[in-house]
């Protein structure tokens, strides 16, 4: 029979096709997913983009790829900022746990998978990890959310457990997709041609495994074996499994943050959880939406020079300065000697000093509809600002930012 997991991913293809709106897949990620060490083009999201697109466009569907992966940025915060970096619309996301959260760690994949799931189509879920022994948590994790009802047709990427038996043999006893491994594709010298990060071949057969699922999953679009367009047919209404890694999160109060609430609704199955919203303001790139910057009010400067310029000690005395950190900095000028790769990642951040003085922001009430009518109306009930939000969470830069 055919697996459940290919038939609801041809499913969602088919609910693209019958509503004429574009097939969406977003990938999430860290520099491995980016590229690093390549040309941003020849990173495994376009290779699927090249060979989906054909295939996807003889059955009327227009194949919308995009790459937000970050560099050194783990689980959270980017897990908040789901619709800020991947869209609130997409098919089907991604998440490259090989490198910040390796070790087996599961706890980040849970958080990130429940907010997932608040995205409006509860994409398909595409998890690039590392080796079975080292993984096998997250993977027993992800089968758990399978067997729950939440995930219905997630894919592990990982190719560590298959290249093990290539690993001794010479170049001429390769198969010829895999010589030549360790190459990268941009010019010798680059940036981020580091061992941790894959060659053009790596990145090429990462792409061919995706592909190979999603034709199949347009074969069956394509032969009408499913019929149903319904994506919601079983409807998720958010309602989540009570957390299995969620000891750690200390203090509790935080618990919700990450892995939302139990619910207390007299018409819930016992231990039900659910996910509160979450709105996320950014100053990190590539996003589509709820740039940090358009909620400043006063006590700011730079925004609109050119971040690969100088920041004297002077420009922190008038306010703080969005800017780039010491390492980040240099990191973009090496790259600027490449013709910048084409990546478009970017870790951006407001820097102050004391003499900066006070960063001004307005936080809209989102959610609270009633709050903001009222508001407008210049109504006299004061609002607190706990009537919004339960949590506010300001996120810092991990590295000290030196002046100039």
């Amino acid at each position: 029979s055919i697996p459940y997991g290919l038939t609801h991913t041809a499913t969602r293809i088919l609910n693209a096709k019958c509503n004429n709106r574009p097939f969406k897949v977003s990938f999430a990620g860290y520099s491995v997913t980016v590229g690093r060490g390549n040309y941003f083009h020849q990173s495994y999201p376009f290779v699927l983009e090249k060979l989906l697109k054909k295939p996807m466009s003889f059955l009327g569907i227009t194949l919308q790829i995009r790459n937000a992966a970050i560099g050194g940025v783990p689980s959270f915060p980017y897990g908040w900022c789901l619709e800020n970096f991947l869209g609130e619309d997409v098919d089907v996301i991604s998440w490259d746990f090989s490198m910040n959260e390796a070790g087996g760690v599961p706890n980040g994949l849970e958080a990130y998978i429940r907010h997932a799931m608040t995205l409006r189509r509860k994409p398909m879920m595409i998890v690039k990890d590392t080796g079975r022994n080292i993984a096998a948590r997250r993977r027993e994790l992800l089968q758990d959310y399978v067997d729950f009802g939440v995930l219905k047709d997630p894919v592990v990427l990982s190719i560590e457990d298959a290249m093990e038996e290539f690993a001794t043999l010479s170049e001429d006893m390769l198969p010829i997709g895999l010589r030549e491994w360790r190459k990268f594709g941009a010019p010798k010298g680059a940036p981020g041609q580091a061992p941790h990060h894959p060659g053009v071949k790596e990145h090429e057969l990462l792409g061919w495994l995706l592909a190979m699922h999603f034709l199949a999953s347009l074969e069956l679009v394509a032969s009408d074996l499913v019929m149903d367009a319904n994506v919601d047919k079983d409807p998720y209404n958010l309602v989540m499994p009570p957390p299995i890694y969620s000891k750690n999160v200390n203090p509790s109060e935080l618990l919700s943050l990450f892995f939302g609430t139990e619910m207390s609704s007299h018409n819930a199955t016992p231990m039900s959880w659910e996910m509160g919203p979450v709105y996320c303001r950014t100053t990190y790139d590539p996003i589509l939406n709820g740039k940090l910057q358009d909620m400043v009010r006063s006590g700011s400067l730079g925004e609109d020079l050119d971040v690969m310029l100088p920041r004297g000690a002077k420009f922190y005395k008038h306010g703080w300065v969005l800017d780039l950190g010491k390492s980040e900095k240099l990191a973009k000028k090496m790259l600027q000697r490449y013709g910048g790769l084409g990546y478009i990642d970017s870790k951006q951040a407001y820097y102050g000093i004391y003499g900066s003085g006070s960063l001004e922001l307005f936080i809209p009430c989102l959610g609270r509809d009633d709050i903001s009518q009222s508001m407008e109306n210049e109504d006299m009930v004061k609002h607190r600002a706990r009537d919004c939000f339960k949590h506010l969470v300001v996120c810092e830069v991990n590295e000290k930012h030196i002046t100039g």
